[in-house]
């Protein structure tokens, strides 16, 4: 339907544009026919043999936009299109004279008259004298001069045949170069947006396995060690599991579903590592931001992936998300060893290359991330502009 709109709106365009084009030749034509009255002599016949110069010229602009130039300019066959438009331009100009001579016969132009060729226009009357005093010939203002005679053959000029012509050529190649130009990049563009959008959908459904199979882990470690935990533990699974199932199909969430997103998470996590000491700090004081649903949890799933294998010391995370208007500001740290061999999770590791990734497709310009490695604390501060809804 919006196809077929935008090529209608084409259509209109473009038969707005001829009738300008063929409006504004028969206004100048009217105008520079005038006498002194401003009454002018119009002729039916000179008014249809300007419309169908400008038709002629409309077909020929068409001719080479949907044909010559695709088929021919486009293809670098440079000779052929040289020569067609040679010969294109020949006919163009024989055709217009001979409609010129036939213009010119007797009786064909019934409101011009034709002064002799070696006749001069009478001067402008004085005083009142009338204009077709005796010893003036003719009607004035002067008519249009189509020097025929009998013994001469009638001949427009090439700037009213040759150079209107040149100059459609010129504009449908234009206008094809740019319109195709066009057309190219809004291709390029939809291919690359399907293809993000493609790339992300995937992107999306490796976290859902990842954190399904940390949170199982968790509720078996509850059913074995503290059966007391396993209810509120299931509740929080089942306010994930409504997040992930019918909001993160959106491409943006509330940032407060995804606050109380991570706050479930980390209350599930909390059960199970009650010796890990774990500080959170919510705070958004602006209902209608917006925000890629499950950008923010694996950053937190990392921080408990290390923070929980540390040995030696106290063991720590914090967690803080405070905004400012359009912005967000997202920190992690938590504490790590250097010494601790890390046993190789293929599931793990996709999160922060995940999540990199996805704010460079998300927030190409709109973000900033650093990740900091020190000798026992690792750290991720997170800037993002984000929308309102």
């Amino acid at each position: 339907m919006n196809r077929t709109y935008q090529k209608l709106k084409l259509i209109v365009l473009h038969f707005a544009a001829w009738v300008g084009i063929l409006s504004i030749v028969i206004l100048l034509f009217y105008s520079a026919n005038k006498n002194n009255s401003g009454t002018a002599y119009p002729d039916l016949k000179i008014y249809q043999h300007l419309s169908i110069t400008v038709f002629t010229l409309a077909v020929v602009f068409y001719v080479y936009y949907y044909l010559l130039i695709p088929r021919l300019l486009y293809l670098k066959r440079f000779i052929v299109f040289v020569l067609i438009s040679l010969l294109q331009a020949a006919l163009f100009v024989e055709g217009m004279n001979l409609y010129f001579k036939y213009m010119n016969k007797p009786g064909i132009l019934t409101n011009v008259q034709i002064r002799p060729p070696d006749m001069r226009p009478p001067p402008p009357s004085k005083n009142g004298i009338p204009l077709n005093a005796p010893g003036n010939l003719g009607i004035h203002p002067p008519p249009i001069d189509f020097p025929a005679g009998a013994n001469r053959s009638p001949m427009l000029p090439y700037s009213v045949t040759l150079l209107p012509f040149l100059m459609v050529i010129t504009a449908s190649i234009a206008l094809k170069y740019i319109n195709d130009g066009d057309y190219r990049e809004s291709q390029l563009k939809e291919q690359k947006m399907a293809a993000l959008s493609s790339e992300l959908q995937f992107l999306k459904s490796q976290i859902s396995p990842h954190f399904l199979f940390n949170v199982l882990n968790n509720l078996t470690y509850h059913a074995r060690k503290n059966t007391e935990m396993l209810e509120p533990s299931l509740q929080k699974l089942s306010s994930l599991l409504r997040y992930m199932l019918y909001d993160t199909n959106e491409e943006k969430v509330l940032l407060d579903k995804e606050i109380k997103y991570l706050e479930d998470y980390v209350g599930l996590r909390e059960i199970r590592h009650q010796d890990v000491k774990i500080t959170t700090n919510f705070f958004n004081d602006y209902d209608n931001l917006q925000i890629a649903p499950m950008l923010l949890i694996p950053f937190v799933e990392n921080a408990f992936k290390h923070a929980s294998g540390f040995i030696d010391g106290d063991r720590f995370i914090v967690i803080e998300l405070l905004t400012n208007h359009q912005y967000l500001t997202f920190s992690v740290t938590n504490k790590y060893t250097q010494n601790k061999i890390e046993p190789i999770d293929n599931a793990s590791g996709i999160g922060l290359a995940n999540v990199k990734k996805r704010l460079e497709l998300l927030y190409p310009a709109n973000h900033y991330l650093s990740i900091q490695k020190g000798e026992e604390v690792f750290s991720i501060f997170l800037q993002i502009k984000l929308s309102y809804s």
